[in-house]
C-alpha cells in the first residue's frame, strides 16, 4: 500500500500559519518540527498556481521528500498562460536540489519556494535567487544534517527582506514524544510552553524500548508491531543511520532490515541516498535512513539498534544527534527503540522498558506462499 498523506484543508491552517501564506511579500518560515512549515509551503504554492495566477515552484534537498511533495501538489494545466518577462518556466513544479542544478537557460518565475532550506549551500541559495523575485523558504537549524551549508546568520542576510514568519504550535509530536527528545537531546531546544500546552492537548504515550540481544526476537517484535497497525491510512517506518551494508554498518543498515522483512512475507519499500534509481516508492510500511525520512511524517516509527546511539554521535562523521532528533520527530504517536541491553540514559520517567523474554511468542503468521521469491 501507497505511503498515506493528506494535506490539511487551508480552512484548518492556524492564524499565524494563514497569516504566513497570505503574505504578498517573500517569507521566512521558522518553527520546530512538526509545527506545519511544509504545509504552508505547499499551500502558499497551490494558491500561487491556482488562483493567483503566479507561477512558483518547489525546491527541496532530498529525494524523498521532493517525491513527498510531488504527491500532494495539485496539478496544474500545462496550457495555463503566465505573464513572465518573456521567458519559459520549468514545466515542473517540485525539484530535488539535483534537479534543479540540472536546469539550463535564463528562465524566470514569480517565486521560488525552499522547503529545508537549512540543508543548501550559501553558493546555492544565491543561484536560486537570480531565478525568481520572490525567494520563500522554510527552516529549522535543529534539523540541519550536512556539513558545509548555510547558517542562520548567513540566509537571514542573503533574504533580508524577507517577512519572518515562527510556526510554535506542534501539531506531529505529543507531549510524551517531545518529553522524551529533551531528555535525551537537552541542547535541542524545545520550550516548556510547548510541552505544557501539548501536556494539555495531546499528551499522547510513552515510547517504549524493547531490550533483547537476540536479533530473532528483535524482528519479530518489528513484525508484531507492524500487524498490529498496518493499514491503508496508517504510515510505519522503520528507520536506520546508514543504508547500504558494509563491515561496519552491517548492524544498521537499511538493505539488512528490509532483507529480513521481505523474507518473512513483509511488504515494504526501502530508500537511501546511494540507491540508484530515480524512480522512488514510498510504501505505507517503509524502511529508510534517518537524513532520507526528513520531511515526512509517520504513525509509527520503529528504531533498531538504539543501544548504539551514543558509539554513532561519538564516532561516526555522518551521523549526529541531529539525525536522532529528525528520526525521533517523524511519529505522529507511537515511538518502538530497539535495544540489546538496558541504557542508563534512558529512565521510566521518558519512556517505557520492557524485556523480550525467551519465551515471547510472536502473533506473526506468514500468508506467503513457500515457494514465493522473498524478494
Amino acid at each position: 500500500m501507497s505511503y498515506f498523506f493528506e494535506l490539511p484543508l487551508i480552512t484548518d491552517l492556524t492564524e499565524d500559519q494563514q497569516m504566513a501564506l497570505d503574505e504578498l511579500k517573500s517569507i521566512a518560515i521558522s518553527g520546530g518540527a512538526g509545527t506545519g512549515k511544509t504545509v504552508v509551503s505547499l499551500w502558499r504554492h497551490i494558491q500561487n498556481m491556482e488562483t493567483s495566477n503566479k507561477y512558483s515552484v518547489i525546491v527541496t534537498y532530498t529525494k524523498t521528500l521532493g517525491h513527498y511533495l510531488s504527491m500532494s501538489v495539485t496539478a496544474i494545466e500545462n496550457n495555463k498562460k503566465y505573464k513572465l518577462k518573456n521567458i519559459t518556466p520549468p514545466s515542473r513544479q517540485v525539484f530535488t536540489l539535483k534537479d534543479f542544478n540540472k536546469l539550463e537557460g535564463q528562465w524566470k518565475v514569480h517565486e521560488i519556494i525552499i522547503d529545508e532550506a537549512q540543508d543548501l549551500k550559501l553558493e546555492t541559495l544565491k543561484k536560486i535567487k537570480t531565478h525568481a523575485d520572490t525567494i520563500s523558504y522554510g527552516a529549522d537549524f535543529n534539523q540541519q544534517l550536512y556539513e558545509k551549508t548555510v547558517n542562520e546568520k548567513e540566509i537571514k542576510n542573503l533574504f533580508g527582506k524577507n517577512i519572518e514568519y515562527n510556526l510554535q504550535q506542534n501539531f506531529r509530536n505529543s507531549y510524551h514524544i517531545l518529553n522524551f527528545v529533551k531528555g535525551i537531546l537537552p541542547n535541542f531546544h524545545i520550550s516548556q510552553s510547548t510541552l505544557d500546552e501539548l501536556k494539555d492537548e495531546n499528551i499522547g504515550i510513552k515510547p517504549i524500548m524493547f531490550i533483547s540481544n537476540d536479533f530473532e526476537k528483535e524482528i519479530e517484535k518489528i513484525i508484531e508491531i507492524i500487524n498490529e497497525f498496518k493499514s491503508d491510512t496508517h504510515n510505519i517506518a522503520i528507520l536506520l543511520p546508514f543504508g547500504e551494508t558494509n563491515d561496519y554498518t552491517k548492524e544498521q543498515s537499511v538493505d539488512k532490515y528490509y532483507d529480513e522483512l521481505k523474507n518473512k512475507g513483509i511488504s515494504c519499500s526501502k530508500y537511501y541516498n546511494k540507491m540508484k534509481t530515480d524512480n522512488i516508492e514510498i510504501d505505507n510500511i517503509h524502511i529508510t535512513t534517518f537524513k532520507s525520512a526528513k520531511g515526512l511524517e509517520f504513525n509509527t516509527v520503529i528504531i533498531p539498534e538504539f543501544h548504539k546511539f551514543k558509539d554513532n554521535v561519538k564516532k561516526v562523521s555522518v551521523v549526529n544527534e541531529e539525525d536522532y532528533y529528525v528520526a525521533f520527530t517523524r511519529t505522529k504517536k507511537n515511538l518502538y527503540l530497539m535495544s540489546s541491553e538496558k541504557l542508563d540514559f534512558i529512565d521510566n520517567d521518558i519512556c517505557e522498558i520492557e524485556y523480550l523474554k525467551d519465551n515471547y511468542n510472536s502473533k506473526y503468521i506468514s500468508n506467503r506462499n513457500n515457494d514465493d521469491i522473498p524478494f
